[in-house]
């Protein structure tokens, strides 16, 4: 074998039981002890040992959004190897190279795939499956509401949404809430710092979707920032007390001696941030305003006092009288 002897082959022919790459070779035989010349030496032979298909690098899965391009590979060994791809079993048209492309992937293109590698050599291989996912893109269906609440009421805001694994973070005034990551927020019991605009961002392999800035309002509570004064006046002037009030939807309710005041009989506003009554005799007392928000909370003024001077008035008449001198 290329000019080197091989031991034990000493016969018109010569056999390899079983050829491996290293058989690869040229051959001849020199052929001695002839009558009329010392040796022949025949012309070589050459021995082609076609490989085996084998595949070294096998094709791996892959996650592609749409639109996108996906590749896949294999790299193999042998001699005069051919490729042919499949797609669940069936064959690709015109897939027939180590690397099948899709230049633009869509839904359809998602599924197992696998390379079969054949040779000169017999019997082909067929490469371990590679799975192409493509991921649904997101879409949102239902946005969350805007919500009115009292303090101490729940507050909860969800976002349907439509596509592969969604991840949710929530976010108040575009800052990320801490651990809100669930397809609902949940608010157990809102207090007036909880006010503010919300949305959450939904993310996936293939991008985000920000819903819409929704508004959670927690009304004020009903307080009062000035109170009436005390009035002084004549019988039968007008007295005006007046408030400061703060809250949402307040509502205001004037009382005198703690009873309810009505509009009528001198009274005018007696539900307003001003009233004005006539007083009369007698009406000298303690002047104050309840008011009320939105969420039912109250706010009581301090009492102003209402002090009516009485008129003079001429109780006995004088008599006339005739009198003598020095009487």
């Amino acid at each position: 074998k290329d000019g080197t002897p091989i031991t034990g082959a000493t016969s018109s022919s010569y056999s390899i039981a079983s050829v491996s790459e290293s058989d690869a070779g040229q051959y001849d035989v020199v052929v001695t002890a002839g009558v009329c010349v010392s040796s022949l030496t025949s012309t070589a032979a050459t021995l082609t040992v076609n490989t085996l298909p084998a595949i070294t690098s096998q094709p791996s899965s892959a996650t592609v959004c749409p639109g996108q391009g996906a590749t896949f590979s294999v790299v193999a060994t042998g001699t005069s190897l051919t490729y042919q791809w499949r797609k669940k079993g069936a064959a690709i048209s015109g897939a027939t190279s180590s690397t099948y492309t899709i230049s633009s992937v869509t839904a359809s293109h998602a599924g197992n795939y696998t390379v079969v590698v054949s040779g000169a050599c017999t019997p082909a291989v067929t490469s371990a499956v590679a799975t192409l996912s493509v991921p649904v893109p997101l879409s949102i269906g239902s946005q969350p509401r805007a919500l009115t609440l009292c303090a101490g009421s729940k507050a909860m805001f969800t976002v349907a949404v439509s596509g592969t694994s969604p991840a949710y973070q929530w976010r108040k005034n575009g800052t990320a809430i801490a651990g809100a990551t669930s397809a609902t927020y949940t608010i157990n019991s809102v207090v007036a710092a909880d006010a503010g605009n919300y949305d959450v961002v939904v993310t996936n392999t293939c991008g985000s979707v920000t819903s819409v800035a929704v508004a959670l309002v927690v009304p004020a509570p009903a307080s009062i920032t000035s109170d009436p004064t005390d009035q002084t006046v004549c019988e039968g002037q007008f007295a005006s007390f007046s408030v400061a009030g703060a809250g949402a939807g307040v509502t205001y309710q004037w009382r005198r001696n703690g009873k309810a005041l009505a509009d009528g009989r001198g009274v005018t506003g007696a539900r307003k941030a001003t009233m004005t009554l006539l007083a009369g005799a007698g009406m000298d007392g303690d002047i104050d305003v309840v008011l009320r928000g939105t969420c039912g909370a109250s706010a009581t003024s301090e009492a102003a006092r209402l002090t009516v001077n009485t008129k003079p008035k001429i109780t006995v008449e004088p008599v006339a009288k005739t009198v003598c001198q020095g009487a």
